[in-house]
């Protein structure tokens, strides 16, 4: 190996470098982050004190008392700069033959330890903004399984009664009218509850008063398809069918908020296109229309 040689202007600049750090960093780099398989770049991102940027928002004293918080928070600058579960995990749970002098104090069924387990599986299931129970503690249990015998452990449900202050700091426990218990992450929850409340504040709205009505003949123009394969096989059926989605186009152009529901080809996006062309004719041709989430034929 080679050796280094620090001259003595740089050994100088190390040290008061050093006594720069408040007593919460000198003690997260020199007794905590040093166990952790984490890149220099990540180190000081973490001391950083503009760590929120990397989504840490929990103190560094925190972290100290939880390194777990490092692989539940840190979001890096790409798929490769992560902080995982495994790396926090090994570094508090190192194989019984190193022989480490001052050994972190965390029990394998720590509530630390779930909480991350918890937030790993939740954020896994993209699809979702919440999971049930059963199924996080059934893939965290599965995971576990696999580990060395020193480090492994089953959870049940309990636990996340009895270690529900810890966990809630990350999680959300929420029960249905059934008493079947759900988990979120609480930024998907709190942001779930922002959008019911603001769907709430809309539906005390009074119907929206218009400038220019709308006839029933008016949006039967707009729904009309004269290639409709019922208007070529049963015009009277079809006319029938004009009468009734008028009717709705109707009710629906003055609420502030509607929700259209129905199977493939009953006419959503029919409808949808006609409300637009109304609204263009009561606004002007500069109405503002914002379309979000577009799928199937609706794009």
């Amino acid at each position: 190996l080679g050796i280094i040689t620090v001259g003595d202007r740089r050994k100088h600049n190390i040290k008061r470098r050093w006594k720069l750090r408040d007593s919460s960093e000198r003690e997260l780099l020199e007794n905590i982050l040093v166990r952790f398989h984490i890149t220099t770049e990540q180190i000081g991102r973490i001391i950083w004190d503009k760590r929120q940027q990397y989504g840490i928002y929990s103190t560094l004293e925190k972290i100290i008392e939880n390194p777990y918080i490092l692989a539940e928070e840190y979001v890096g600058d790409g798929p490769d700069d992560v902080i995982s579960f495994n790396k926090i995990d090994h570094g508090i749970f190192p194989s019984p033959d190193i022989d480490v002098l001052d050994r972190f104090e965390f029990e394998v069924d720590d509530a630390r330890r779930l909480r991350a387990l918890s937030v790993e599986q939740l954020r896994r299931n993209k699809p979702h903004t919440f999971q049930s129970i059963d199924i996080i503690i059934n893939a965290i249990n599965h995971r576990l399984s696999y580990l060395p015998e020193w480090k492994r452990h089953q959870y049940n449900a309990r636990y996340f009664e009895i270690d529900k202050q810890i966990i809630s700091e990350s999680v959300t426990i929420r029960a249905d009218s059934e008493g079947k218990k759900y988990l979120y992450l609480n930024a998907n929850y709190e942001a779930e509850r922002l959008i019911e409340n603001q769907l709430r504040d809309l539906l005390k709205r009074p119907d929206i008063e218009i400038k220019k009505p709308i006839t029933k003949d008016v949006w039967k123009n707009y729904l009309k398809n004269p290639v409709s394969p019922i208007l070529l096989a049963d015009p009277k059926r079809y006319e029938f069918i004009l009468s009734e989605q008028s009717e709705i186009c109707a009710r629906l152009f003055i609420k502030p908020v509607s929700i259209i529901s129905g199977g493939a080809g009953t006419g959503k996006t029919t409808l949808i296109k006609a409300i637009i062309d109304a609204i263009k004719t009561v606004d002007g041709r500069g109405a503002s229309i914002q379309l979000l989430a577009p799928t199937g034929k609706a794009a």
